[in-house]
């Protein structure tokens, strides 16, 4: 019931209801060591560490190599260097053009990168910008 009671999550979920608009999504990622090439989307590699509930800091390209303060990725699990992340939906379209860069460390200093991708049975029409739009 949307009028009665408290419950986490509430003002989110009435957000949502009400609005239509998500901001943020799980998406899958790679994970793969500062310096290295990317591997193909869904590839792992067991050399790379294990990874739970992790910030992770996304940097501007285009302005500088500023970190973005609004930008808040978090890496929710990593494993053999796939996992999933939670990324604001109006972060996609610079992420998807090179802009931004998702990065990490690990617990011994380690630097790795963070690559998003979306996988080919996703529907297009739940990928939306900050804005709402598809």
């Amino acid at each position: 019931d949307f009028r009665k009671g408290c419950y986490v999550g509430q003002e989110l979920t009435v957000r949502t209801y009400h609005t239509g608009v998500i901001r943020r999504r799980v998406f899958p990622v790679q994970i793969y060591r500062e310096g290295e090439n990317p591997r193909e989307p869904g590839t792992t590699d067991t050399s790379i560490p294990r990874f739970e509930q992790t910030q992770m800091t996304m940097t501007n390209i285009k302005n500088g190599g500023n970190t973005e303060k609004t930008a808040r990725p978090r890496l929710l699990i990593g494993l053999r260097g796939v996992g999933l992340a939670s990324l604001r939906s109006a972060d996609l379209a610079p992420l998807e053009k090179n802009e931004f860069e998702m990065s990490l460390s690990a617990g011994n200093g380690e630097k790795y990168k963070v690559r998003h991708w979306i996988p080919s049975w996703w529907p297009k029409e739940c990928i939306v910008d900050g804005h709402g739009q598809s």
